[in-house]
């Protein structure tokens, strides 16, 4: 026993010896934090050595039909410039020239500005000196990659951060390489500024509508601070690895939106316009194609400042004279041949007159449609549908007209039919009254967007199927399909066969006997609607100034809606052009031309919806285009029975040679993106859209090909030229 328990207290002793040292050794090391190194640590924990980073996530790509980029992320760079780290003599020797490199990169200050900056600085030990700071908002005032090499090669930065004093700090920003094409379908960040001085912001458009798939997932990092201010992770254990976002890939065709935009564009600039939209669609599907939004600035510049085709509900006007058709026929109580008077008529105290001086006389229904008579087409309406006018209205909603449509794109207009049963809207909006009816029946005391007219007539070429309106087709990770729209069937059928095939015949005889007869072509048919819409100022409708009444300035509405090819329809599309200024303001002559150039384009580009051409056409000896696209050269030359022979099948520009009777030689076409290009020979879309991609501000004089150019070709491009 004796021997066990002297073991025990041995060992005690041991391990209490132990721990005295163990103590004795932590009091020796904080006595020297404290005293010795304190001062330093100190310094080191109020410089927060430990931090945890956010690694930021790519944000996706937005794509078109073809995999063109419509929107990507592109990296810009805020340059810094830490004084410590450079050593007075290097910063001495080379400050001169720094300032004056700087001085002409920039080109914000001049090299005594720069050099009285950076001394300034330099003497203040400030290691967070401003560079530049990348404007997100202003491409011309980011600095790029290619910007970042040159600072890089510039004295005492080439020193690089730990003796150059260089800090770098990367941030992403949204890039349109189509710059205004469709640009407000897109969409973009918005930043906004809070109460408490802070900035945040929201996406629209697509980029808004698919945030969740573009933005991805943020990682995260633990790092440690060291000398020289670098920082370094602690553990690879600690890192959270960023998920890329996701590709969102848009039905929109590339082709027809730079069309659809310039013609738009050139119809604005020529009737002095206030703005206007372009929608273009696939029947079968409710695919977006193209769509465009323009308003008209005070300078004369355009730009796609809001999303007029999806926002603005407004009075429609003539082209809603298709719902009111569609409602008479599927009643059953008259048909196209119902004899209806034109002119003048009175309903209320209130009395209604075609545009057409003293009307036409007393004509079918048909012909009242095709010639958009105002008094033919609310006379039938109110003779089938007086003392029943729930029975109008349950018919339009059956339909599926003015119906909220959900859309991917956030800001919506909202629909609004009048409806007996009710008093007072929301928004107080007057109630049901005697001419209501009539003038509803015409497209007035409703309110609906272009989106919503264009389905109408869309439903109607998809013989009477409602499909919603999709922009996108689908969303790819990696390449990989995460997510596919189909087509999404609101309606599978509006109304009768009987009443569909009634509808598309008089749809026709407005182009061919009616109010758009300067649209019609012998090469494809077109179906659709004119229209014209006074728009009400605060104070109502313009006064008889005759009657001492309060004259007000009334402005127009012009609008074409319609679909192609009318025996087989592929594609639907509405113009509206808003508060046109100069030559008229009927939808016929400012927005069917609009149509008409969209559609040439969209035919000519796609074989499967080209009808044979008629012999008078193939057998002409045709004029030869000598310089354009290769596929569009292709489709016009096969059209119209020649043979294509190309030496280079992926060249994009290519110049037309005639070998031989029908035969036709393909030959690559280099186009020099900062020189004039020679555009003589080619068509005069693709010269316009050439010459404009390329930078330069281009007129036109005449039609068809190109015979001469006032800039010659190989001339270096300056702004403005």
């Amino acid at each position: 026993m004796g021997t066990v328990r002297n073991d025990i207290l041995f060992r005690a002793y041991v391990i209490y010896v132990i721990v005295l040292i163990m103590a004795l050794i932590i009091v020796v090391r904080m006595f020297s934090l404290i005293f010795v190194n304190g001062e330093e640590f100190r310094e080191m924990a109020e410089e927060n050595l430990i931090r945890e980073r956010t690694l930021e996530a790519s944000r996706g790509n937005i794509y078109s039909d073809d995999g063109s980029l419509l929107a990507t992320s592109v990296p810009v760079f805020d340059i810094y410039w830490d004084a410590v780290t450079v050593n007075k003599d290097t910063f001495n020797n080379n400050v001169d020239e720094l300032s004056k490199d700087l001085s002409l990169l920039f080109k914000d200050k001049s090299e005594l500005e720069y050099k009285s900056y950076l001394r300034r600085n330099f003497a203040s030990k400030n290691r967070y000196t401003l560079i530049r700071r990348s404007d997100l908002r202003r491409e011309d005032n980011q600095v790029s990659y290619t910007i970042l090499k040159r600072l890089r090669e510039f004295p005492i930065f080439r020193l690089g951060k730990n003796r150059g004093g260089l800090i770098v700090e990367k941030k992403d920003v949204r890039r349109m390489p189509y710059k205004l094409l469709a640009s407000r379908t897109i969409g973009y960040e918005r930043k906004i500024k809070l109460k408490n001085g802070k900035d945040t912001g929201y996406y629209v458009g697509l980029e808004g509508a698919y945030s969740s798939y573009l933005q991805g997932i943020n990682g995260k990092r633990i790092e440690q601070r060291i000398r020289g201010g670098f920082w370094m992770p602690i553990s690879d254990e600690d890192q959270v690895d960023p998920q890329n976002g996701k590709d969102v890939y848009t039905n929109i065709n590339i082709d027809f939106q730079g069309v659809a935009t310039h013609a738009l564009m050139k119809q604005l600039d020529s009737t002095k316009a206030e703005h206007g939209t372009v929608i273009l669609m696939e029947v079968e599907t409710g695919f977006i194609k193209a769509i465009a939004n323009l308003s008209r600035h005070k300078d004369g510049s355009y730009g796609e400042d809001m999303n007029y085709a999806v926002w603005e509900s407004a009075e429609p006007g003539s082209t809603f004279k298709l719902a009111s058709l569609l409602a008479v026929l599927e009643d059953g109580r008259f048909d196209t041949n119902a004899i209806v008077p034109t002119g003048k008529i009175k309903y209320g105290e209130r009395i209604m007159k075609d545009s057409h001086e003293g009307g036409y006389g007393n004509v079918s229904l048909k012909k009242a449609f095709e010639v958009s008579s105002n008094v033919g087409i609310s006379n039938l309406v109110v003779r089938a549908f007086a003392g029943r006018e729930q029975v109008y209205v349950d018919l339009l909603r059956k339909m599926g007209i003015g119906q909220y449509l959900n859309l991917e794109i956030p800001g919506e207009g909202i629909p609004f039919i009048k409806d007996p049963k009710s008093r007072r809207d929301a928004n107080n909006r007057n109630p049901w009254n005697t001419t209501t009816l009539p003038y509803m029946s015409i497209g007035y005391e409703i309110q609906v967007t272009p989106l919503h007219i264009l389905l109408m007539y869309n439903t109607v070429a998809n013989n009477g199927r409602l499909v919603k309106p999709q922009f996108v087709r689908q969303i790819k990770n990696i390449g990989e399909v995460v997510k596919k729209n189909e087509p999404i069937v609101l309606i599978e059928k509006i109304c009768s066969q009987k009443t569909i095939d009634k509808a598309k015949d008089c749809l026709e005889g407005v182009v061919t006997n009616g109010t758009a007869k300067k649209m019609f072509n012998t090469l494809y048919s077109i179906a659709g609607k004119t229209g014209t819409a006074q728009i009400a100022s605060k104070g109502g409708y313009g006064n008889d100034p005759k009657g001492g009444k309060k004259v007000r300035t009334i402005d127009y509405k012009a609008s074409f809606v319609g679909y192609f090819p009318a025996n087989k329809p592929k594609y639907s599309c509405i113009v509206v052009i808003n508060k046109p200024k100069q030559k008229g303001f009927y939808g016929g002559e400012i927005a069917a031309p609009v149509f008409k150039e969209i559609a040439d384009k969209v035919y000519s580009s796609e074989i499967d919806i080209r009808q044979d051409m008629p012999d008078s056409i193939r057998n002409k000896n045709l004029p030869l285009v000598r310089f354009g696209k290769q596929s569009e050269l292709k489709t016009i030359y096969q059209t119209v029975k020649f043979n294509t022979l190309s030496y280079d099948s992926y060249s994009e520009w290519v110049s037309a040679e005639q070998v031989s009777g029908r035969a036709i030689r393909m030959e690559k076409k280099l186009i020099d993106p900062r020189k004039v290009p020679n555009v003589i020979g080619m068509g005069v879309r693709d010269a316009v859209y050439l010459l404009e991609k390329n930078g330069c501000y281009v007129t036109i004089s005449g039609r068809g090909s190109v015979i001469s150019q006032s800039v010659k070709a190989g001339t270096p491009i300056k702004k403005g030229l």
